[in-house]
């Protein structure tokens, strides 16, 4: 993928970038405190209300710009979420549960949070999801018995899966528009204005079929049983579009992106953008790869914020927990450290410089990031190649300290 602080750069050349979002009360106006969870590569200089960019806007592309892409399957950005004396998920009370099952109705998953494009300039892009939006998804499991922690991370995971789908259609038009050097975006939206529903049908349908794709896969300790049985439940309570993803197989997920994508440039057509190749009209377009959607939807360049819409869940957490623990943004490395380091093999001297870029933009699951009780209450472990780290949080001045590295056995780890 390339970057996007250089592809609205592309596209501010020929006007593809709007100013505020066309379709009004799909694109998030919830109240509550905003926490960042990861730190995207290369987005740009965030501000509190808005989004600047800095730098001249010549829009050219280099090779020097596209990331290597994710290549394992199981690389989610993970949320710690701390031991609570109550191991329950947090209840909604019954009016905002009441409240949640219309809107979901209305809305479907993008009832529990939402996508904001990176076309529109004059609000923060990216993912939200709400905590009323977590708490509600983790209730879908209830039948299941699982712990606080699990049901918490499944739930987060899921919408979060939804709501990059919608990047990967967002980028996939980017792509697009600067081909052929004309906004598909916006006319794209302009023309939903004119429908009820004001979503495009298809993009929803595999915007959860996405979601369920990436249930079955990804993360082992997010592989439930029954988990399933529940989504499906939960989907078929959504309005059209929507639930519609219960119709779509593996085999045949990939026709649904080709019907998708002919339905982007049509709607595009109908809010008058001009397209001079029929053939992105036609199944014959590899529309599948264009969404980039395999293994999964590369997280790391899209901004991920949960808001804090209920006051019941966050407030559970000591302070800056969740902004702390969704990535590193860097180490201090006393010289204590600093010389065992490099009496160590070079291979781990690589690994560690590795994971501390890595995790300045967010831990995954296979850096096996967990609390280390011997340590105090503030000690993490994190692995390092075939070698164990320790990390040392300070909750006072929020910053984190190398407190030592060596393989399992020194490290206590067996």
């Amino acid at each position: 993928m390339i970057k996007i602080n250089n592809i609205r750069k592309a596209l501010s050349e020929f006007n593809a970038l709007i100013y505020s979002d066309p379709i009004q009360g799909r694109t998030g106006d919830v109240d509550g405190t905003v926490f960042a969870m990861n730190k995207p590569i290369s987005p740009g200089t965030e501000c509190d209300i808005g989004w600047t960019e800095e730098g001249d806007c010549s829009g050219s592309i280099h090779p020097s710009d596209v990331i290597e892409p994710i290549i394992d399957d199981d690389i989610d950005p993970i949320i710690e979420h701390g031991a609570i004396a109550d191991d329950q998920v947090p209840l909604l009370g019954d009016t905002d549960e009441q409240k949640m099952l219309q809107n979901i109705k209305e809305s479907g998953t993008d009832a529990l949070g939402y996508y904001r494009s990176f076309h529109i300039t004059g609000r923060q892009w990216g993912v939200f999801i709400t905590c009323s939006g977590v708490q509600y998804m983790a209730k879908q499991f209830s039948s299941l018995h699982l712990s606080r922690d699990v049901a918490l991370k499944n739930a987060f995971q899921l919408i979060l899966s939804h709501e990059l789908f919608h990047f990967a259609v967002d980028y996939a038009l980017s792509q697009l528009e600067i081909i052929l050097r004309q906004p598909l975006w916006s006319p794209s939206k302009g023309s939903l204005l004119a429908k009820n529903p004001k979503y495009l049908l298809s993009e929803e349908k595999m915007a959860n079929a996405y979601m369920m794709r990436r249930a079955r896969t990804g993360r082992y300790d997010l592989k439930i049983p029954g988990k399933m049985d529940c989504l499906k439940r939960f989907i078929k309570k959504q309005p059209l579009g929507y639930c519609d993803a219960l119709g779509v197989t593996y085999k045949s997920f990939d026709d649904g992106l080709s019907g998708l994508g002919i339905d982007l440039i049509s709607e595009a057509r109908n809010g008058g953008a001009i397209i001079p190749s029929p053939g992105l009209e036609g199944f014959s377009f590899d529309w599948p790869n264009i969404f980039q959607h395999s293994p999964q939807v590369d997280w790391r360049y899209c901004p991920i914020f949960l808001v804090d819409d209920t006051k019941q869940l966050l407030n559970q957490l000591p302070d800056s927990y969740i902004s702390a623990f969704a990535y590193i943004d860097s180490i201090e490395e006393p010289p204590k450290f600093q010389k065992k380091l490099s009496k160590l093999p070079s291979k781990i001297r690589k690994k560690w410089s590795q994971l501390k870029s890595d995790i300045s933009i967010g831990i995954r699951t296979r850096d096996n990031f967990k609390k280390w009780p011997p340590g105090g209450r503030d000690m993490w472990s994190v692995r390092v190649g075939s070698f164990r780290a320790h990390l040392w949080y300070d909750r006072v001045l929020q910053k984190w300290t190398a407190a030592g590295i060596g393989n399992h056995k020194e490290m206590g780890h067996g």
